[in-house]
């Protein structure tokens, strides 16, 4: 659901920025950035961020996590922290655009070694 989800935003984004013809390439690159940090990093996660609260033995199983321990806890609070600074993103920018695109880069990028890492291991 959530590749699914990233397609639309980034057919989204780019529908916009031909619809408001942003001919520029740092324009084409903040209007993607924006609509990938809020809609993504910030809209999305911050729904599985409350679905963890609401049910997170459940979100646990589905991840593959153990349950009945601190960590889903931790980890959604985590994510609610990061989902409400992308959502900022709205509002405010600039130099503001910096703070969630090095967070989300960083959890990204060791998202992806922790994947590949256990890929290889098996």
């Amino acid at each position: 659901m959530g590749l699914v989800f990233l397609v639309a935003i980034l057919g989204a984004a780019a529908f916009h920025a031909l619809k408001t013809k942003a001919h520029t390439s740092p324009r084409w690159i903040e209007l993607f950035m924006v609509y990938l940090l809020v809609c993504y990093c910030g809209l999305f996660v911050f729904g599985v961020s409350i679905f963890a609260l609401v049910d997170g033995e459940q979100l646990a199983k589905t991840f593959g996590f153990s349950t009945g321990g601190p960590f889903m806890q931790f980890l959604c609070f985590t994510f609610l922290g990061m989902s409400t600074i992308a959502i900022l993103s709205i509002w405010m920018r600039g130099q503001y655009l910096i703070a969630p695109t090095v967070c989300w880069s960083i959890f990204w990028l060791g998202a992806t070694y922790v994947h590949l890492a256990n890929a290889f291991a098996a």
